[in-house]
């Protein structure tokens, strides 16, 4: 009995001692922001237009040891699954909001809004559920003709006619979280989206008479020069 209970104490220390000696746990390709949840060792990284995270579990570090060899059994072999220990993902192209019409008189007025929301990815980080959340921080305008403007909701006028495309460019700080496993993680540098392009057409409305519109024979596409188009 003394020698099973001193073969205990040895192999609980020789496990003890290769604990202590396993390398540290770091998500290759992340960086050091992140922490640990349970044997999940998890960072995050902000790079270019999209945000990173990574994890890999404490014990894989250990080494391995040899398993015992069973019977070979025959059996349809299962579907692997591949769990993922990274993944990235992108914020959401902003919309925008128009109020009133596209095709307006010179120096008509045009309220844009910007349409960006928080909002998050989930995805799985090995078999761990994770979110990563987007928050519009700030925004930019550039209406075609040279001017812009910082804030969400904006109107605008154009002095000369034309055709002028309206973007907007949206900044996103990023946080991410294991579910059930860690607190929100806000990762350092922010995410740039921008929007599609919105077309607005400045004193090329249709040719009116006394405030009515003129009726034709030609439509407009067969004729663009025709009375009216």
């Amino acid at each position: 009995m003394f020698k099973t209970f001193a073969s205990a104490l040895i192999s609980m220390a020789i496990v003890f001692q290769a604990v202590s000696l396993a390398p540290p746990a770091r998500a290759a390709g992340c960086s050091s922001v992140g922490g640990q949840a349970g044997s999940l060792k998890h960072s995050g990284l902000v790079t270019g237009n999209s945000a990173k995270v990574c994890g890999r579990e404490i014990w894989k570090l250990l080494p391995t040891i040899k398993p015992i060899k069973k019977p070979v059994i025959r059996k349809t072999p299962a579907k692997k699954i591949h769990w993922k220990n990274e993944f990235s993902v992108v914020p959401d192209r902003p919309r925008i909001g128009v109020t009133g019409p596209l095709n307006v008189a010179a120096r008509s007025l045009v309220l844009f809004t910007s349409l960006a929301a928080r909002h998050q990815r989930n995805r799985m980080l090995l078999w761990y559920p994770t979110q990563v959340r987007f928050k519009p921080i700030s925004t930019t305008w550039n209406f075609g003709d040279g001017s812009g403007s910082q804030v969400p909701e904006v109107s605008h006028s154009w002095s000369q006619s034309g055709i002028y495309s309206v973007n907007l460019e949206v900044e996103y700080s990023v946080k991410y979280r294991i579910v059930g496993k860690s607190e929100w993680v806000p990762l350092p540098g922010t995410i740039r989206a921008a929007s599609l392009p919105i077309m607005v057409r400045v004193g090329q409305g249709p040719n009116s008479r006394n405030g009515m519109v003129a009726l034709v024979h030609w439509n407009c596409i067969q004729k663009q020069t025709a009375i009216g188009c």
